[in-house]
């Protein structure tokens, strides 16, 4: 099951390319693990991207944690079918995608298992278009 929302306002909004170029003013601080997920850079994560890391995150974690994911895709991006000529109106929503910021926490892990946790982070950084930085609540230190 792919993430997005179910009853959403409208269906087709307007491109958000201002919000992209923002830094978040949130805290960085994790509220429900002790490992979290930061972005570094802004752009966009989309519906099929977060699935996939939650599924690796699942399958590899299994019960040595609990996932808190703190993205949710809301933007629909649309698509014109092919061979479409112009003046047709906009096209179909084809995915749905969360506009990312520097500094916004994507995922917090609750693990006691640090060495677990770590051999798994280069992988969680493949499965995202953007970099990512991770951070220890505890030493307080940024890997």
């Amino acid at each position: 099951m792919l993430l997005a929302p179910k009853k959403p306002k409208y269906t087709k909004n307007f491109s958000a390319y201002k919000a992209v170029t923002k830094v978040t003013k949130k805290t960085i601080m994790p509220r429900f693990g002790s490992f979290c997920l930061i972005a570094d850079e802004v752009g966009y994560i989309t519906n099929f991207q977060i699935e996939g890391l939650r599924r690796f995150l699942r399958r590899s974690f299994k019960k040595r944690g609990q996932l808190f994911f703190k993205i949710f895709p809301y933007l629909p991006i649309t698509k014109k079918q092919a061979e479409v000529r112009l003046g047709r109106g906009k096209g179909k929503p084809k995915y749905w995608s969360f506009v990312v910021k520097k500094g916004d926490i994507i995922v917090e892990i609750n693990s006691s298992h640090k060495k677990f946790v770590l051999q798994f982070f280069n992988t969680m950084q493949f499965k995202l278009p953007i970099k990512t930085i991770f951070f220890n609540r505890q030493e307080r230190w940024i890997l």
